[in-house]
């Protein structure tokens, strides 16, 4: 690259080389700078420094000068994210089970270079990946690619659904039979991506474990079920969907002990009616998808949550804990 190319480009890497060495606790000096941008065969003199300081600000990049004399610096404060959101973010792709080990190198390494060298050598020593149970395929991110882009053409979508066998092979579900739906979101729960779909052959709302569909493909045929999905509480889904479980809606009336108020309110939010029963028992009325896995949850809790109705929920109960007797 020539030199007079270099110069065109000396904006760009003065604001490279602020981004990547200075931050609110590190600066550069004048001298400093002029040495960096020489490593991309850039010359500069000071008077061309300010005015650089200057286009940068007004393109929305403050520049701040520090200190006095010899220990003047120069810094960029406005960084894009605060350290301790870029930790945060790190945090849940470390968490997620979604994503493969690769893809989660990848999207830390991309998130460190988000913030300076000095908080990203940081970053890098306070990151564990190995020994995570991970995804093991990275083509669930064209899965989810593919269904984006049929909501946003309004198709319906084909594809196919397997379950792990005992051998820890793919088994296709129903015999390989080919699933063709509406679908109208993607909701995020228990580190897990789900489809949300209308079937209508069964003419109700779904929803499908992303990293379970393959061979997904777009229709030209256009979605049905805008009504049923509608009527869905989109905010609330995924709570009255313990582990995503299908079954009946139901309203189920807990009896707790007051200190069980504390799990309660963490799991149903703040907005559900606790109702004081005696000086030691609360009643909560809460909304959910009847299903084993909402009352394992109960049973889970261990001592200090009760079902007590309705009837039906009761008799559920009842009859994990007479199979739960006879098993063991």
């Amino acid at each position: 690259m020539s030199k007079s190319s270099n110069q065109k480009l000396k904006l760009l890497y003065l604001h490279k080389i602020m981004m990547e060495k200075t931050d609110k606790k590190h600066g550069l000096s004048l001298p400093m700078i002029q040495d960096e941008l020489k490593k991309y065969g850039i010359s500069v003199n000071r008077q061309a420094l300010y005015d650089d300081f200057r286009a940068l600000g007004e393109f929305g990049v403050d520049v701040v000068k520090t200190g006095s004399g010899p220990k003047t610096r120069y810094h960029i404060m406005n960084s894009e994210f605060e350290l301790a959101e870029i930790k945060l973010l790190i945090d849940a792709v470390c968490a997620s089970k979604f994503l493969t080990t690769k893809k989660t190198e990848e999207l830390i390494s991309k998130l460190s270079k988000v913030t300076s060298n000095y908080d990203e050598a940081l970053l890098k020593r306070q990151v564990f990946v190995s020994g995570r149970i991970k995804n093991m395929n990275d083509s669930i991110f064209e899965t989810i690619d593919v269904l984006h882009r049929a909501i946003n053409l309004d198709r319906r979508v084909m594809f196919q659904y397997f379950s792990w066998n005992i051998q820890k092979e793919e088994e296709l579900r129903h015999d390989g039979a080919v699933y063709e739906v509406s679908p109208w979101a993607l909701f995020w729960d228990s580190d897990k991506y789900y489809l949300v779909a209308y079937d209508f052959t069964t003419r109700e709302i779904k929803h499908y474990r992303v990293d379970k569909m393959i061979n997904v493909n777009i229709t030209e045929k256009k979605r049905k079920g805008v009504t049923a999905f509608e009527k869905i509480n989109k905010s609330t889904y995924t709570q009255k969907h313990f582990g995503m479980f299908g079954g009946e809606a139901m309203s189920v009336t807990l009896e707790c002990t007051n200190n069980m108020a504390n799990v309660i309110v963490d799991r149903f939010g703040r907005k559900i009616d606790i109702i004081p029963k005696d000086d030691e028992h609360f009643t909560v009325d809460v909304d959910v998808i009847m299903s084993d896995k909402f009352l394992a949850w109960i049973i889970g809790i261990g001592k200090g949550v009760k079902v007590i109705g309705p009837k039906a929920a009761v008799d559920r109960m009842k009859e994990i804990k007479d199979r739960l007797c006879e098993e063991y």
